[in-house]
């Protein structure tokens, strides 16, 4: 059997979050238990067979993982110039960065949480809208009973037709669901991040960047109305933030400049703002080379009593 197939699998790459280790170690907040400690990249932000999948014939492939692995190799000797100070991300290395920035964006278990109440809400809301016509609901009743022999009552109908007008059910999709959504919406969001104007900001001498199982995150910076939780990278008020390294995070304006890429050193103020965002919208950990960084980060955002930060709400 393919070794992969059973693996511990990174959903945050390990190249990354090694260059936030200390002593080969990282400083990992779990928000889940409440609780600080030491472990290595190896064992962080991940799952056993994350991106397995099974194909159509039953066989579990691992095609997935061996794609990400490809688009970290090239990435990784792009992040490595960046932060050692090279300007030098020319179109082609914007092009493979921006490929590697949706991978990133939408491979967290928060993307497919995201993505899964997405697909549920509207599932859910087609299903109601069907089953308030009468004669609709009529006819998928009669197939049912012709597929199962078996009649249902006009009792049965009606309870049936009143679970799903009122939406009282549970519903979950299964996994190969969420990774081919994942995929067709790859194939989307790489020319959207391509097509951006980039600011890659560079963290002063006496700042660091902090980062999370959720590095590449969509932050609504003055919600209203029907936006108020960001409806995506596009939506009005929303800033997306990638975080490379304690040393560089890029910035995705909303702006189309294809041919954009500025390298600015930031702010003390905008790390602190930066690392707020990061720390808000982790899904389970916050991640840092500094124990003392990392703790102050989760007392600042009152982390241990916050909710996770949903950036996505169909209502």
């Amino acid at each position: 059997m393919n070794l992969q197939l059973k693996s511990f699998q990174h959903y945050v790459p390990r190249f990354l979050l090694e260059y936030f280790s200390s002593d080969k170690l990282l400083w990992v907040y779990d928000r889940k238990l409440n609780q600080f400690r030491n472990q290595s990249a190896k064992n962080t932000a991940g799952e056993k067979a994350y991106y397995v999948f099974t194909q159509n014939d039953g066989e579990q492939s691992a095609a997935l993982e061996e794609m990400f692995s490809e688009i970290e190799g090239v990435a990784s000797r792009l992040v490595k110039d960046l932060d050692v100070g090279k300007q030098n991300l020319d179109e082609q290395g914007k092009v493979d960065m921006a490929t590697f920035l949706a991978v990133m964006y939408l491979r967290v278990p928060n993307s497919f949480s995201r993505t899964e109440t997405m697909s549920m809400k509207m599932t859910k809301e087609i299903m109601s809208r069907t089953a308030k016509l009468d004669a609709h609901f009529d006819i998928i009743i009669d197939e049912i009973e012709r597929k199962e022999g078996k009649m249902i009552s006009k009792k049965q109908r009606e309870d049936i037709q009143k679970t799903f007008v009122d939406k009282n059910y549970d519903l979950r999709f299964p996994k190969e669901h969420m990774l081919k959504s994942m995929i067709q919406m790859f194939n989307e969001f790489y020319i959207i991040f391509a097509q951006m104007e980039w600011i890659i900001w560079e963290a002063p001498k006496n700042k660091a960047f902090i980062t999370s199982d959720n590095p590449a995150f969509t932050f609504n910076v003055k919600p209203e109305g029907f936006w108020g939780s960001g409806l995506g990278i596009l939506a009005p008020n929303c800033e997306t933030t990638v975080v490379l390294t304690p040393k560089l995070c890029i910035f995705l304006s909303q702006e189309r400049n294809p041919d954009s890429i500025k390298y600015i050193k930031a702010t003390s103020k905008l790390v602190d703002n930066i690392n707020a965002r990061t720390a808000i919208c982790s899904s389970r950990f916050l991640v840092s080379h500094n124990e003392a960084l990392l703790k102050k980060w989760v007392r600042r955002t009152s982390l241990v009593k916050r909710a996770p930060y949903l950036s996505v709400d169909a209502n």
